[in-house]
């Protein structure tokens, strides 16, 4: 399963098969060891889909930056173009586990739109060049291909509840940075919008950072929650009707949990069926009683603990606890208690 972030492309290729192929993209760390970066996306040949996933060129794994203002997402509009390419009659983006939250500014460059001020026509060389754009060039419009993309959370770009206030702390800004990045994000995003009519209000457009904005620049896009699309597509309704036992889990547990993303997908589907569920994560933020209630939730981070050494735990973490779980459920014989 995935909800669009990191996993997207296995869990679609688990479930309908298709040839993956690869696409050389611009590094999210670009001028670092990396200028580019070989992504993966799958092509479905009956139904002529091409299916990409943002954390392929930007995800987290990619990115030795310690700001997210050195981290640019122009890749993604590369690897759309790449995948554009082979004609597709759809083309499906799973967008989340992002390392970028530059509201979509560079994805947009990568995708040929071009950026203007009162200087004159501006290079996007690095990921915040775009943001003092005043007027924009679009490309020709994408009328041969129905474009998607596939969100972990229906945030929106803009606003004290937009990508760049949730995700710019969790991807290493420091608080000056993310109230600087708010202000630029909002002015241009809100130029953007008056030339463009793309709205970055609406839910999902501030997803991985603004990849969503960025795309809809270029191409008339339609947002969807990936959780339940995902689980549509893979059969996770039918699946869970026919376990015993419901595991989900992922990095950090917090109000965005039931925004689209996997753990509250799951949850949804398996409450109704009184499955036992639980839920393995790295670290659990806010009050969530109402939306972990009945569950177990098994944390796989000690308190305070650096994310450099929680990531670089997590596997033997989790194949203890989830061993641990597994004994607790059986008897001496190997029964369900």
């Amino acid at each position: 399963m995935s909800d669009g972030g990191e996993g997207f492309l296995d869990a679609i290729r688990q479930a309908i098969g298709g040839e993956v192929r690869t696409a050389s993209c611009t590094a999210v760390d670009r001028g670092g060891q990396a200028a580019f970066v070989d992504a993966r996306w799958l092509w479905h040949e009956s139904s002529a889909t091409a299916f990409g996933e943002s954390a392929e060129v930007v995800g987290l794994r990619h990115t030795r930056c310690d700001t997210p203002r050195q981290r640019t997402a122009r890749g993604v509009g590369e690897y759309l173009l790449a995948m554009r390419s082979c004609s597709p009659r759809r083309l499906v983006l799973g967008v989340g586990g992002t390392a970028t939250v530059e509201g979509g500014a560079s994805v947009a460059a990568g995708l040929n739109v071009r950026f203007r001020s009162g200087r004159g026509s501006i290079s996007v060389h690095q990921p915040t060049d775009a943001l003092e754009a005043t007027r924009i060039e679009l490309p020709p419009p994408w009328t041969e291909v129905e474009v998607e993309c596939w969100c972990d959370v229906s945030t929106p770009l803009v606003g004290p509840t937009g990508a760049v206030a949730l995700f710019a702390p969790q991807k290493g800004a420091a608080p000056a940075e993310v109230t600087q990045l708010q202000q630029e994000v909002q002015a241009w995003a809100d130029r953007m919008a008056s030339r463009s009519g793309v709205d970055p209000t609406c839910p999902g457009s501030g997803a991985g950072g603004g990849i969503p904005f960025g795309v809809m620049l270029a191409t008339r896009t339609r947002i969807r929650p990936g959780g339940p699309a995902v689980a549509e597509l893979v059969g996770l309704e039918r699946a869970i009707q026919e376990a015993d036992l419901v595991w989900t889990g992922e990095g950090r547990v917090d109000r965005t949990t039931a925004e689209g993303k996997l753990v509250g997908t799951v949850l949804k589907l398996a409450r109704p069926l009184a499955r036992p569920i639980t839920i393995f994560t790295g670290q659990v933020q806010g009050d969530l009683g109402s939306l972990l209630e009945g569950c177990t939730v098994v944390p796989l981070a000690e308190p305070q603990e650096s994310p450099h050494i929680s990531m670089a735990q997590v596997e033997p973490r989790l194949i203890q606890q989830a061993r641990s779980a597994l004994e607790s459920w059986l008897d001496e014989s190997g029964q369900p208690v």
